[in-house]
């Protein structure tokens, strides 16, 4: 998780560089219009950033802390946001800034995946089938001719 002081730098950042801050909350809440947007829902979009959490799942310092980001989005980008008391009604699009662990896997997995399979093996099952690989221009693709299928009858 991020301290208070590096979330607030990094919401700080990221407010500064937005043209359209009522548009772009209206993108994340599915294009509800911000002034529909109020502060539970913006809470609950911001509790699940920054702690992966539902609103329910807050303790108390959590939820001063992101109550007090919202007030100060609020006061800061001049939006009017509702204090209902209702439990995060309105669905948004769920992020997480978290850092994301990459898995690297071995050599010999690509070189079975990519070499074997898709290269050696399904280019001789598509031979074996009657399929040709062809080549025009930047462009490769296998294509099938049936012999059968032209056939024109003879009168």
């Amino acid at each position: 998780h991020l301290t208070s002081i590096e979330r607030n730098r990094f919401i700080s950042n990221a407010l500064l560089n937005i043209k359209n801050l009522s548009h772009t909350l209206s993108k994340w809440f599915m294009d509800r219009p911000s002034h529909d947007i109020d502060r539970q829902s913006l809470i609950g979009w911001l509790a699940y950033a920054f702690y992966s959490k539902e609103i329910q799942e807050l303790n108390d310092e959590e939820y001063e802390e992101i109550y007090l980001l919202s007030q100060n989005i609020e006061i800061d980008h001049q939006l009017r946001i509702a204090d209902d008391k209702v439990a995060n009604t309105i669905p948004h699009m769920k992020h997480i800034l978290d850092p994301v662990r990459v898995i690297f896997r071995p050599f010999v997995v690509y070189f079975v995946t990519d070499t074997l399979l898709d290269g050696i093996l399904s280019s001789s099952i598509f031979y074996l089938r009657g399929y040709r690989f062809i080549h025009i221009g930047h462009l490769s693709f296998w294509t099938y001719h049936d012999d059968t299928c032209n056939i024109e009858e003879e009168e």
